[in-house]
């Protein structure tokens, strides 16, 4: 008995080393553990430093799943917001020094930036830090309608509640 379950083709990685490398990044990204998506976020780092880019994109373009795909074990956890977020903190770091590789992304950067319906406040905040240090070191040149929706995009909708000091 194989306690996978009967063949499918989908448990197996393809031949591809740039698929492999961020099929095993992405499952890291989203691992339970704070210390491997750590070491994930810091591999993204040595993927651009190392010119790389393919295995970016590839991640670029893993954004929206919810599993590890061929690398993850069915009876362990994948957080795919984990591994959403730590793959826009790293967009967000790298932007700082790969501008212009990092503008490739400035759509759907915005996308997740401006998503009204998406309420994680923390994905939107990488996602605009990005599109902004692409911004400011030339990397992109963005519309100033956008660059304005941008601008309220942690702003809370509701107005501060003023608070006493006595707060019995």
């Amino acid at each position: 008995i194989v306690m996978d379950g009967g063949w499918n083709e989908g448990l197996y990685p393809s031949k591809d080393e740039i698929a492999i490398a961020a099929g095993i990044t992405w499952l890291m990204l989203g691992s339970p553990s704070v210390e491997d998506r750590w070491r994930a976020a810091h591999s993204v780092r040595s993927f651009a430093r190392f010119e790389r880019w393919k295995i970016i994109d590839a991640l670029v373009g893993k954004y929206d799943s919810t599993t590890g795909g061929p690398f993850q074990a069915p009876e362990l956890p994948f957080y795919f917001f984990h591994a959403r977020l730590w793959l826009l903190i790293s967009l967000a770091r790298l932007s700082i020094d790969f501008p212009r590789h990092v503008g490739k992304y400035a759509n759907s950067l915005q996308t997740i930036a401006l998503d009204s319906k998406e309420p994680h406040i923390l994905l939107k905040h990488f996602a605009k830090q990005a599109l902004l240090n692409c911004q400011k070191t030339g990397g992109i040149k963005l519309p100033v309608e956008v660059l304005k929706a941008l601008d309220g995009v942690t702003k809370s909708p509701f107005e501060a509640v003023k608070v006493t000091e006595d707060r019995s």
